[in-house]
């Protein structure tokens, strides 16, 4: 089945060092993904600077999220195709 045949359900996230997440989904797949060039980009991402904060990565509803508080959220969709450009695939 192709990766965009069906979405992306996301079953746990932990955060890792220097900004990163370790994203695991449905089918046990996990990618890590670096967020130090979406906080670069401040405005909205703005918070998830603070390492705490960050380490506060949950998964949303149905697992179609990673959220944190405040509504800041990437879609489990977008994070798995970036992750074949930007992320290393575990």
């Amino acid at each position: 089945m192709a990766v965009l045949d069906r979405l992306r359900e996301i079953r746990a996230v932990r955060a890792e060092p220097e900004f990163h997440l370790r994203i695991t989904y449905a089918d046990g797949q996990s990618i890590v993904v670096d967020f130090r060039p979406v906080i670069r980009q401040g405005g909205a991402f703005s918070p998830l600077v603070d390492p705490d904060f960050f380490a506060r990565a949950t998964v949303a509803a149905r697992g179609r999220a990673v959220c944190w508080p405040g509504e800041l959220e990437f879609c489990a969709d977008a994070l798995w195709l970036g992750a074949h450009g930007t992320a290393e695939v575990a």
